[in-house]
């Protein structure tokens, strides 16, 4: 098992205060500028943990590279509008009380994350960590063990009503990560084949590329927190069949997105000793699709060929 190590994004949002007096003439007010905040240190049972050696890449409307990480939270005012955040340099986590020593840990969150400051709103955004460990700790935001699934998804068919929301990304190729902190196994036999279905507890859906009004304000909000599913299945040659994954908001107060990966070609896979599907790695490839649904039927979605890497659990 992993454990999933959330480390924060914050963007504050600060206010500018104007003094009025008897002008002749008035001034624009210019927009509030945000602040870009990165906590570097996390506590949890099994210790406390520093990311160090890392440089910020930051770009949009303006651009900063922030190196000294020496803090144990790094703030950067920006202005408001669309950035994109990269993760760089030869970084590392440890533990505090063992300085120099690193933790085995896999960067899981699509690089560069992608966001929106806009003027007097509170952002947050998250770089999410696989580190190997037994049992689980609240280490920035929250830590449990679970899988993941990342990949690229290309948007280049449209459907439903005109015009369509998802014209905003259609063309584009989409960095994504679909993480989870608990998952419940179903195995089921059935002879020839053995099936591994998945049920994740609830997922954190985070989106690359550039930055997208729709993926990075609406969707990322609208899927957060619900559960998806999805099946692996082994053959009796030793391959492996991803079958498809559904994840859906379809509480009254969220969107109704709709996430789907389709069912892909047989691939190589790692399979335990019982001949299921075992933790992975695993490949898939096949159809994706994000969906937006109205009353029980699609009016709108985009779609295209996806493929990536599931750790089931």
């Amino acid at each position: 098992m992993k454990a999933l190590y959330c480390w924060g994004l914050s963007v504050l949002a600060l206010f500018a205060v104007a003094c009025g007096g008897d002008a002749v003439s008035e001034t624009p007010a210019q927009a509030a500028p945000g602040t870009l905040e990165l906590p570097l240190t996390a506590s949890g049972p099994e210790g406390t943990y520093r990311l160090v050696g890392a440089t910020f890449v930051i770009t949009g409307p303006q651009s900063v590279n922030v190196t000294d990480t020496s803090a144990d939270t790094v703030s950067v005012p920006l202005a408001a509008g669309a950035y994109t955040v990269q993760l760089a340099g030869n970084w590392q986590l440890e533990r505090v009380e063992n300085p120099g020593q690193a933790v085995q840990a896999t960067l899981v969150s699509p690089n560069p994350l992608s966001l929106v400051v806009d003027e007097g709103q509170v952002r947050t955004v998250r770089f999410l960590f696989k580190v190997a460990a037994a049992g689980s700790a609240d280490v920035g935001i929250t830590v449990d063990s679970g899988g993941w699934i990342t990949g690229t998804l290309q948007l280049n068919g449209l459907e439903g009503s005109v015009p369509n929301i998802f014209q905003e990304v259609y063309g584009r190729t989409v960095p994504f990560t679909i993480s989870y902190q608990t998952a419940t196994l179903i195995r089921m036999d059935y002879g020839e084949m053995k099936e591994l279905r998945v049920r994740t507890g609830p997922v954190s859906v985070q989106f690359g590329g550039a930055p997208s009004l729709l993926l990075h304000e609406r969707i990322e909000a609208a899927l957060e927190g619900y559960e998806a599913e999805f099946s692996l299945t082994a053959t009796a040659n030793g391959q492996v069949k991803f079958l498809g994954l559904h994840l859906a908001a379809n509480a009254p107060f969220s969107e109704p997105f709709i996430f789907e990966l389709g069912a892909g070609p047989s691939f190589p896979g790692p399979l335990g000793r019982d001949g299921y599907p075992a933790v992975g790695p695993f490949k898939f490839e096949g159809q994706g699709a994000l969906r937006l649904f109205s009353y029980g039927s699609s009016s709108a979605g985009a779609s295209g060929p996806a493929s990536g890497t599931i750790i089931p659990y």
